[in-house]
Order: C-alpha cells, then sequence, then structure tokens
C-alpha cells in the first residue's frame, strides 16, 4: 500500500479505538494516547483528523486544541499535539498530508497562530519557527517549542502567557 491510497478526513465517531491504537503505537507511552482522550472528554478539540486506508484502516491521527494568550484573548490560536502515524507506515508522507490539511482546516476557521513541539527541522517546512516563540510564555518552552504565524495578516507583534486545555497537564506533571 503506498501514501497515495492514503486519504485524509475529519474524526467521526467510532473512530476513537483506532485513533488511540496509532497514538499508542507511535509514542513510547500511552502520554500522548491519555491526552487526547482528555481532550475529547473535556470537548477541547477544535479539529481531529485522521488518515486511512481504503478498507478504513487508520494508520494516522493529529489532533488541534484551543490555545489562549492571556493578554491578548482576541487572538485565536491552536495546539498541534499530538500527530501521529502507525510505525509500519511512517516515512510515506502520512504525517505531511494530515498536517497540511489541518492546517488548511484551521485558516478556514481563521485560526492565527499555531504552536507545537517536535523537531524543528521536520515543523519548519510548514512554516513553523522557534525565532517567535521567544515572544510567549509556555509550560512547553524549550528548542522544540515552535509557532506558525497560519494568518499573516494579523496586527501587530503577538506575545503573552499561553494557556492550553486542561488536558495538557497530562504532559507537564
Amino acid at each position: 500500500m503506498t501514501e497515495m491510497n492514503i486519504r485524509n478526513r475529519i474524526e467521526t465517531p467510532g473512530d476513537e479505538p483506532a485513533i488511540r491504537a496509532v497514538h499508542t503505537a507511535a509514542f513510547a507511552t500511552s502520554a500522548e494516547a491519555d491526552l487526547v482522550d482528555q481532550l475529547r472528554r473535556d470537548s477541547d478539540i477544535l479539529i481531529s483528523m485522521v488518515a486511512d486506508t481504503p478498507e478504513g484502516k487508520i494508520v494516522g491521527a493529529l489532533v488541534f486544541s484551543p490555545v489562549t494568550v492571556e493578554e491578548q484573548k482576541d487572538l485565536v490560536c491552536a495546539a498541534l499535539a499530538p500527530v501521529s502515524v502507525h510505525p509500519v507506515w511512517q516515512r510515506q508522507g502520512i504525517g505531511t498530508r494530515l498536517i497540511k490539511a489541518g492546517l488548511v482546516a484551521l485558516e478556514r476557521q481563521e485560526v492565527e497562530f499555531v504552536f507545537t513541539l517536535g523537531d524543528p527541522s521536520f515543523y519548519e517546512r510548514f512554516g513553523f519557527s522557534t525565532e517567535l516563540t521567544k515572544l510567549f510564555r509556555s509550560p512547553f518552552s524549550g528548542p522544540a517549542f515552535q509557532v506558525l504565524r497560519l494568518i499573516p495578516k494579523t496586527i501587530g507583534e503577538a506575545g503573552g502567557t499561553l494557556r492550553y486545555a486542561s488536558a495538557f497537564q497530562i504532559l507537564t506533571s
């Protein structure tokens, strides 16, 4: 099966167990899968997308959740976490296609900034940068913390203290 046979779609009811299985397979612990489950229980998911085969097997998943900038509550921001591709399906462009589709969906929702953690050399292809993160205070600050200014027309410089959905406490405790 090649990457070309994979389609991206919004999560639908009943996908939850398969999404959890992908997140669990892709990471060393269940923390990311637990995060997604809690975001779902808290109704804190902006977009949940999956990549599946023509037979309906989910092989990749990603989630965007809301982020608030305390000093600028009018900014519309999101967190991208996690992005997972089942190890058998990795290195075929599935994660890249999921991220691109997700960012297009966020643009339609007029999200201005997207924050993520990960390898800068991977995320820079989508426009993410570590430079702009210096304007924000986050529990995830560090070399893997990145931001994408999704809507360039945003007036002025943003900055401030980021507040993630409460489910992210799983990752900081």
